[in-house]
Order: structure tokens, then C-alpha cells, then sequence
């Protein structure tokens, strides 16, 4: 059993070596899996989204139709609360 733990962490190596490259994909720098200078170049995704629904906003607050089903929830929420303290 001793002499297989090497053998088993070389593997272990070996396998992580494969799946994880030390080098960079973008421009085969060995170090990391993207470099500095090529991960600066990637473009970025970052669409302003309603983050209720998802739907495309110009801001990144929530959508018309989602603010006022909210404030229709809130407003019922309230109602609700008011009509379970009279009971």
C-alpha cells in the first residue's frame, strides 16, 4: 500500500493537469488558465436585466410591470394583514 499513495497522487496530478491546463487558452502563456493580459480582453457580458423577471430594462431596477405587481402584492399583503387582526 505504500508504494502505491505516489502513484496515486502522480495520477492525481497528471489528471488535473489535463482538465485544468497550466497555461493560458487564450494565449498558451503557461501560468494560469487565462492570463491577465487576455482575460483585460474578453468582452464583457453585463445586459441591464430586471432582476424580477429578466427582462431587457435601460436601468437595473425593476421593470413597470414588475414594480407594480409589487406594490400590488404589498398593497394586498397589507390589506390582508389588517383583515387577519379584525378576525
Amino acid at each position: 500500500m505504500v508504494f502505491v499513495l505516489p502513484q496515486v497522487a502522480k495520477l492525481k496530478g497528471i489528471a488535473l493537469d489535463f482538465l485544468f491546463p497550466q497555461w493560458c487558452v487564450g494565449c498558451g502563456r503557461q501560468g494560469e488558465f487565462i492570463c491577465l493580459s487576455c482575460r483585460g480582453t474578453l468582452p464583457r457580458v453585463m445586459p441591464l436585466l430586471c432582476p424580477r423577471c429578466g427582462k431587457p430594462q435601460s436601468s437595473g431596477v425593476l421593470c413597470p410591470a414588475c414594480a407594480t405587481a409589487l406594490k400590488a402584492a404589498g398593497a394586498a399583503s397589507v390589506w390582508g394583514l389588517a383583515l387577519a387582526r379584525e378576525i
